[in-house]
Formats: structure tokens, sequence, C-alpha cells
């Protein structure tokens, strides 16, 4: 089974899309090719193809990315399940993984954030989990962000290396970590990924 994430750039037109399109680009290109694992289509929307175990990391290291751009934010469906064909671009293949997350997509409504498997007890349950977890991202601000995304693509390092690299002080790195909730976010996503396997 795969994870597709399908998502859109909420209030993209606010800001330039030269300012945030790039920003999207880099995320999502850290999880695979384009157009084969990702694709941006209809302006401001994307899907992008990766294992479970990398799901929830993937999103939010989207959140992280877009949410350093001020007015705009992001919303995201994980889909859980197969995919049952290869097209030349992930806009073009198809299988229940695909399905999933384009209704759990349809479904979003006002909120952020959703994910549909195959199991509807453990859609229903991380669901309710991943509503929570959403709503700590939002108090997220564009420090706390780029902090989490340098975390995220380089989780071997620790709080000296990560402030080495922003040449932000050490103390700010750790503030701005437990502001955010970070590692008890991180601890949900190994319990999250602990029931994805067992689907």
């Amino acid at each position: 089974m795969i994870a597709i994430l399908t998502g859109d750039i909420i209030r993209s037109k606010k800001i330039a899309a030269e300012i945030w399109l790039p920003i999207l680009e880099k995320s999502l290109s850290k999880f695979g090719e384009k157009p084969k694992f990702w694709d941006i289509y209809r302006g401001d929307s994307f899907q992008l193809e990766t294992n479970i175990e990398n799901a929830l990391i993937a999103t939010l290291s989207i959140i992280a990315s877009i949410k350093q751009v001020p007015k705009i934010d992001v919303r995201i469906s994980i889909g859980i399940g197969e995919k049952e064909y290869q097209g030349e671009s992930i806009t073009t293949s198809n299988g229940s993984a695909f399905v999933n997350s384009g209704e759990s997509f349809e479904d979003l409504g006002k909120k952020k954030l959703g994910i549909k498997t195959p199991k509807t007890n453990t859609t229903n349950q991380l669901q309710t989990e991943l509503q929570l977890v959403r709503a700590l991202t939002e108090k997220w601000t564009s420090n706390m962000c780029e902090t989490i995304s340098c975390l995220l693509e380089n989780p071997k390092l620790n709080q000296t290396e990560i402030a080495e690299i922003l040449k932000k002080p050490q103390s700010h790195i750790s503030r701005e970590l437990k502001a955010a909730s970070y590692y008890e976010i991180m601890e949900y996503v190994k319990l999250a990924n602990q029931k994805l396997q067992n689907i």
C-alpha cells in the first residue's frame, strides 16, 4: 500500500505565486521526482505519492514550509490504499489510494487535514487525532516553521547543529520547538504509523 496526499493552498491569490510556488515545489521534491511522484495542477492544487511511513512526515513538512509565508496556509488529505495503475504522471495514475485521498479531500469542508484508509475504524480514529495535531500546527509562527522544516529535513541533527544551520541561538531553537509541541507531535507520528502499518 501507498499514501497519496492531495492538497491545495489556502488564500493562494493573496500572495504572488512566485513567492510560495518554489517553496511548495521544494517541499514536494524531497519525496520523489516530478511528475511521477508529485505534481502541481490547477494553479494551487497538488498531489504527492509517498510510502505510508512518510505520509505524516510529508504532511508536516508541507505545512511547515507553506506556513513560513504569511497569509497563506494549506489543506491536505491523506489517502491510504493501493496503486492499480501507474501513469506517466501522478495525476494519471489510479487506485484505491488515489480514490481515498480524493474522497477525503472532498469531505474536508472547513477542516485543513483529513485521512481515509481501507478500514473505517482506523480512519475514524486517525481523523479525530489528526484534527488535534492540525490544531497544534495552527499556532506555528513563521520562525517556528523555519526551525521545524530544518529539523524534518535533518532529523539526525541535534538542536545545536540546527541552530548553526539557521544562525539562531540554540535557546531560540529549544523555545520554538517547545512552543510548537514539536516533540509531542513526533511521538504521535510514531504511534499513528504503527496503526497505519497494521491496516
